[in-house]
């Protein structure tokens, strides 16, 4: 809400007086989510220290996003050119927690992300690394899977692909067909293990506190150095998913479906946030294989948090600094890891999330 507040200052100073309501137009990325209808006399006043961020509400209304977004719907024509290209670098650390050969074994590389838009919809997103010092050489156990070695084979990943890898080449195709419905294709090297083609739909209607989300991949094992082959293994992948947000911060999240081993199963998700914006979550994932395919622990289970930026500085700053653990790097319960997951992009974009941070409107 702080970027909206700050818009609606903007406007209501460049507007002429005849103006008596504010619409703006929120969006995540290139989606248009929501649109947010101010009374600017109500806004001005608090401003000016007369009023409250609870009057502006109450003389204020929340929508979801119209079927035609502003975007391809204005009375003015916006100026496009593309491609657009982006990039970043920094240096960033792999590392593999406690294995038999040393509880921490890591890696300090080189990151460099591109992203090239084509369109407005329509992107292609890569990542290089690059070794600067790493200790992956003492790893020395070998996986003993029974079942497809989709995961577990992780240490010749990083001791073969430490000295260049593309860790991803996805060409990405993200839009609306409908309100409150969004959708995302994808095509190339998804992520270090595996390349293929595939997308999800998510259905996140505006005044509800459930979204319903469903994703399918056609998936082949890429080589251990990460470049440009693959292996023999081939599966197709997908889940269903339901999640739901309980009162004090607390989201759930459940998918039932085929993990990349073949195995099918279910795994849930319990996550909190906090008022500072801090999120700490746990997840397990029980498929049909016995304990003895699987191997030691039984099912695949761990934890994560994400730390949000803003919190390290005097004055505002987007972006979260997220960590997980996940002791087991076993075969069972394994995702394909999604980059650009549209529940992930729009779960806090709904009406709880807006009211929830309904006070940052005048900061």
């Amino acid at each position: 809400m702080r970027a909206a507040g700050r818009t609606a200052r903007i406007v209501s100073a460049l507007a002429p007086e005849g103006v008596d309501r504010i619409n703006v137009h929120m969006m995540n990325g290139d989606f248009e989510i929501s649109t947010l209808h101010l009374n600017r006399n109500k806004f001005d006043a608090a401003i000016e220290y007369k009023g409250s961020p609870a009057e502006i509400l109450e003389a204020s209304t929340l929508k979801s996003y119209s079927e035609t977004p502003l975007i391809e719907n204005s009375d003015f024509e916006l100026q496009y050119d593309f491609p657009e290209v982006y990039w970043s670098m920094a240096p960033a650390l792999r590392h593999q927690i406690g294995g038999p050969e040393g509880f921490y074994l890591g890696q300090l590389f080189w990151k460099t992300d591109t992203n090239i838009k084509f369109s407005r919809y329509l992107s292609l997103h890569t990542s290089f690394g690059n070794n600067i010092y790493d200790t992956f050489n003492n790893f020395n156990n070998p996986s003993q899977s029974t079942i497809p070695k989709v995961r577990s084979d992780i240490q010749k990943y990083l001791k073969e692909g430490k000295v260049f890898n593309l860790a991803r080449m996805q060409l990405q195709y993200m839009y609306s067909p409908m309100n409150d419905i969004f959708a995302r294709f994808d095509v190339g090297y998804l992520e270090e293990m595996f390349g293929g083609i595939g997308g999800e739909v998510l259905y996140r209607p505006f005044n509800k506190n459930y979204s319903l989300g469903f994703s399918l991949h056609k998936v082949k094992q890429r080589g251990y150095k990460q470049r440009f082959s693959f292996k023999e293994y081939e599966t197709t992948t997908g889940h269903m998913s339901l999640y739901y947000d309980f009162p004090l911060g607390i989201s759930s999240g459940v998918s039932v479906g085929k993990y990349l081993a073949g195995d099918k199963g279910v795994t849930l998700d319990l996550s909190r946030r906090y008022q500072s914006g801090f999120t700490l979550g746990i997840f397990a994932t029980k498929t049909n294989l016995s304990a003895e395919e699987f191997g030691e622990g039984s099912f695949d289970k761990g934890f994560y948090l994400s730390i949000p930026t803003s919190m390290f500085y005097s004055d505002f700053r987007t972006g979260n600094i997220s960590f997980g653990l996940h002791p087991l790097t076993k075969d069972g319960g394994a995702k394909l890891i999604q980059h650009n997951q549209l529940y992930s992009l729009l779960a806090d974009t709904n009406e709880r999330a807006l009211l929830r941070d309904w006070s940052d409107l005048l900061e």
